[in-house]
């Protein structure tokens, strides 16, 4: 016997991997970053 189960019709998908933000087309890789991954190694 099998039960089929239906979703709440209030309840949203969540996104999927595709749908999600990647790039916000800030660099994250500035001079500023880099001094403060520097600093962190040296610490």
């Amino acid at each position: 016997m099998s039960e089929t189960i239906l979703a709440a019709p209030d309840i949203q998908v969540p996104p999927t991997q595709l749908e999600l933000p990647y790039d916000d087309g800030v660099s994250m890789e500035s001079a500023r970053h880099k001094a403060q991954m520097d600093l962190l190694i040296d610490a």
